[in-house]
């Protein structure tokens, strides 16, 4: 719209000289004949061509899952081999959401992960500014945008090297991006990639399944100290008792047991 933009955005680079593949920019054709999640699954795949190379776009989705599996395939329909990238992106803009509290401020901005240096906040400032510091090659991790309550992800296979970039695009719009390798692919033949999009609700749980450290995105602001190990007390007595409003009572008493001792001594 006029006054957000937020997409997730994939394509196909590092043609030769004078060629281009298919890119977001690229219109795709849905080849996919169900559009109805009737099932657990539901595979919409989408195709496009350009300079005899066909990218396959295959979007599973899950039934009650915000985690979506994409596979890229790439034919080769030329006579040479071709050594083709994916990227996966998502491109922001950086406000503030809407609904954001003057009361305490949580984080809005992309993030990366990798398991040599961690989770990694980038400031859009900063990278107006070229300071952004962040791992740009490994073989593990993702790389997202978070805000309050939400959070969007790109998640590759684990193993699979990559390279991370963050960019200003323009004017208050930012991109960040990881690449994966996809070649060589020899003439007639193909070669897939699958990846994890995550689009939905900061749920710990969920998020830890899909990828070691995506659950780091829930920010509790200055009151993390606390918020967290409350957190994690207040989801066991959940799954105890099955109630959040009885769970929450119950974490109420524990803390009150817990000081009883100091407020005694007064």
């Amino acid at each position: 719209s006029a006054q957000s933009t937020y997409m997730a955005q994939t394509g196909v680079v590092n043609a030769p000289a004078g060629q281009s593949y298919p890119t977001h920019l690229t219109p795709f054709r849905l080849i996919s004949n169900e559009t109805v999640l009737n099932g657990d699954t539901l595979d919409v795949v989408f195709e496009a061509t350009a300079d005899q190379v066909r990218v396959i776009k295959t979007y599973t989705l899950t039934k009650v899952s915000y985690d979506i599996k994409v596979t890229h395939t790439i034919e080769n329909q030329g006579e040479q081999t071709i050594t083709p990238s994916v990227y996966l992106q998502l491109y922001r803009d950086g406000n503030s959401p809407s609904d954001s509290s003057k009361l305490y401020r949580t984080y809005t901005g992309p993030v990366v992960y990798s398991e040599a240096d961690k989770f990694q906040k980038v400031d859009f400032s900063d990278i107006d500014k070229g300071k952004a510091k962040y791992t740009q090659s490994a073989n593990n991790g993702w790389v997202g945008m978070v805000q309050h309550y939400f959070a969007s992800a790109w998640v590759p296979a684990n193993g699979v090297e990559r390279k991370n970039e963050l960019l200003r695009v323009a004017d208050n719009l930012y991109a960040v991006r990881t690449i994966v390798p996809a070649g060589p692919i020899a003439a007639g033949q193909s070669q897939s990639l699958t990846a994890d999009l995550w689009v939905g609700p900061q749920d710990q749980k969920a998020m830890s399944s899909v990828a070691k450290g995506l659950d780091l995105v829930v920010d509790y602001g200055w009151l993390t100290i606390i918020s967290k190990p409350l957190f994690t007390i207040l989801t066991w007595l959940h799954s105890l008792i099955g109630n959040w409003g009885w769970a929450i009572v119950m974490l109420t008493v524990l803390i009150k047991l817990a000081f009883y001792p100091l407020s005694a001594a007064r």
